[in-house]
């Protein structure tokens, strides 16, 4: 299984299934899709948490918990830590294009990208204009065409 850090957290990618590493259940469980729902970065496993009473909730069924473990015994759990782009190309989940880069949105999120790229440590890419755009008032006098 690949393993990388994202957030703090370990996601570990195996046969086109994303898993999370869960510290407090000390195992893997399966999880459908990391996204932005403007505050934060959530996991989204409400399919594998139907009913909180069930043996094998957040699995989903007894043959995913055994796999989990399995995963659990057999990876190593260190990774390199990812960016948001970087992590989700890694994942292979679709993005859609926010600003300046791609990214996935929850379906009622608000579009703040200040609050994204506060939360995400990193800066706009603001495009600028050309270099040889910018005339300044001699060159006008020099027969320079604006």
């Amino acid at each position: 299984m690949e393993v990388c850090m994202f957030r703090g957290r370990t996601y570990g990618k195996a046969c086109g299934q994303l898993y999370v590493f869960e510290e407090t259940w000390d195992t893997f469980r399966p999880i459908k899709r990391v996204y932005w729902n403007d505050k934060k970065f959530v996991t989204d496993d409400s399919v594998y948490k139907t009913n909180l009473f069930d043996p094998v909730y957040g699995f989903g069924t007894q043959e995913m918990k055994s796999h989990c473990k399995f995963l659990t015994g057999t990876t190593e759990l260190g990774g390199k830590e990812l960016n948001p782009t970087d992590f989700w190309n890694w994942c292979g989940t679709p993005t859609e294009w926010f600003h300046d880069r791609p990214c996935v949105l929850s379906k009622c999120a608000s579009k703040d990208w200040k609050n994204y790229i506060l939360r995400s440590g990193s800066k706009p890419r603001t495009l600028r204009r050309a270099p040889g755009v910018r005339v300044t008032r001699r060159l006008v006098g020099k027969g320079v065409k604006l």
